[in-house]
C-alpha cells in the first residue's frame, strides 16, 4: 500500500477507509495503522477479499471492523508534605505578595 497524496492508490481500499473511519468514529491514521501492521498482512487480506471471484465460491464472505475501546489506568508517585511545610509554603508566598 502507498498513499498518494492523501489517499491510498487503491481506491477501493480508500473508500472502505473512508466508510470505516466514519461509521467507527475513527481517526484516518488508525485505519492506515490497522494496514500496515504485521507488514502489510491485513492489508493483504482485503486485496485478496476485494479481488475474490466470488462465482468460484459456494459461500459468502463478509469483511467486519468492529471499535474496541480500553481504558488505561496510569499510575503516577505524587510528593506529599505535611501540614508544617504546607504552612511554610503558605507563609512565604504571602511574603512575597506582600512585597
Amino acid at each position: 500500500m502507498s498513499l498518494v497524496g492523501d489517499m491510498l492508490d487503491d481506491f477501493r481500499i480508500e473508500w472502505l477507509c473512508r466508510r470505516t473511519c466514519e461509521m467507527l468514529n475513527v481517526d484516518r491514521s488508525i485505519f492506515v495503522d490497522m494496514l500496515e501492521r504485521n507488514n502489510g498482512f491485513n492489508e493483504d487480506l482485503i486485496d485478496k477479499f476485494l479481488n475474490m471471484n466470488t462465482g468460484l465460491h459456494e459461500r459468502s464472505y463478509a469483511l467486519i471492523f468492529h471499535r474496541e475501546d480500553s481504558i488505561r489506568e496510569v499510575w503516577q508517585l505524587i510528593e506529599t508534605i505535611d501540614d508544617d511545610e504546607f504552612d511554610e509554603v503558605c507563609k512565604e508566598k504571602m511574603k512575597r505578595k506582600l512585597i
